[in-house]
């Protein structure tokens, strides 16, 4: 299949080792009309002798070398600037593409031509390459998504295609705020910017899940720069101002420090977003996901105090997920945290 022009970015920085099967799971897509920008950041290792052999094979690699390592977000950037494709794919050169990924995405594009970006679900993998599970999306629509993105990150940065125009036209942030987190700002400014996101409610594609990976070795960044990007997104997407320590709650990132009263407010606050998206949507099969949405982060919220918060936050989170026996889940937001005082 020839179709439009589909330029994937793969970075790769010391890959030597994982780089080439990467690269010939885009090579051997079901969509042939690609090219492959291997983007090579200042590799010490093979990796760049991978690349080159791959190129020297199949003229749709192209090898791009920073000569110094410049960062996941310059180098996306620059290619960014080399892309001439109609559409631009993310790829990790640790993961792994299904055969029909690029064909399923690009089948959204065509049956909704308003898309901007689509995503997929993914599989995950172990250092070793094995699959140990599956991470669904949790949104596929665009009202979904948008929703979502208040929580969360939308898409799964590596499952990404997008419009090339779209995408260049929003690029990577060099910005210190957006240091390893770089994906959940993208889509940040495009949700606010009026771009329609979806996902292929598929696992086309292995993320392989490393004790080295960089959200693991930068977590504490990475969770620090997610906090402050997502409530700047709440303020500007939605005109909400809220405090640090209820917001933390909202979006699943509370710490030691966290309140019963901000647990409290932060699960309100959760009530009040579903409802107000829902009041603004009319499709029925949104309006069930948006629910889902908002179901599974509350769960996520309550599991995630009960296990690791505070001792009064623990109790008030354990009455919230089994004092009323779930009741929750048929009626967000109105039985749980019945608990008074706290703190």
């Amino acid at each position: 299949m020839s179709g439009p022009k589909v330029s994937v970015l793969l970075p790769c920085y010391q890959a030597e080792a994982a780089v080439e099967r990467a690269a010939r799971s885009i090579l051997d897509q079901t969509h042939t009309g690609l090219e492959l920008l291997a983007l090579d950041d200042g590799s010490t290792d093979g990796t760049r002798a991978v690349l080159d052999r791959l190129a020297a094979a199949d003229e749709r690699v192209r090898v791009v070398v920073n000569e110094t390592n410049v960062g996941l977000i310059a180098t996306l950037n620059r290619g960014l600037e080399l892309a001439d494709g109609e559409f631009v794919a993310r790829m990790d050169a640790d993961d792994v593409s299904e055969p029909g990924r690029l064909e399923r995405q690009l089948d959204v594009f065509q049956r909704h031509p308003d898309t901007d970006a689509v995503g997929t679900g993914v599989r995950l993998l172990d250092p070793r390459g094995r699959a140990t599970g599956r991470r669904p999306p949790r949104a596929c629509t665009p009202g979904g998504c948008r929703f979502l993105s208040y929580l969360a990150t939308p898409v799964a940065h590596p499952t990404l295609l997008a419009r090339r125009q779209v995408l260049a036209g929003h690029g990577y942030r060099p910005a210190e705020e957006a240091l390893h987190a770089e994906d959940y700002d993208l889509f940040a400014r495009l949700v606010r910017s009026g771009a329609t996101l979806r996902n292929v409610d598929e696992a086309l594609l292995g993320f392989r899940v490393s004790p080295g990976s960089v959200s693991r070795r930068f977590e504490t960044i990475q969770v620090q720069h997610f906090r402050r990007l997502a409530r700047d997104h709440l303020r500007s997407g939605l005109g909400r101002e809220v405090a640090p320590g209820v917001h933390a709650v909202l979006v699943n990132r509370m710490d030691p420090s966290t309140r019963v009263g901000e647990l409290r407010a932060g699960l309100t606050l959760l009530d009040e977003l579903e409802e107000a998206f829902l009041a603004e949507e009319p499709e029925e099969e949104v309006r069930r996901e948006i629910r889902a949405v908002a179901v599974q982060q509350r769960v996520d919220i309550l599991l995630q105090a009960a296990r690791r918060g505070r001792p009064s936050v623990r109790v008030a989170a354990a009455a919230g997920v089994f004092g009323r026996a779930w009741t929750f889940l048929s009626r967000p937001g109105r039985s749980y945290l019945a608990t008074k005082g706290g703190s």
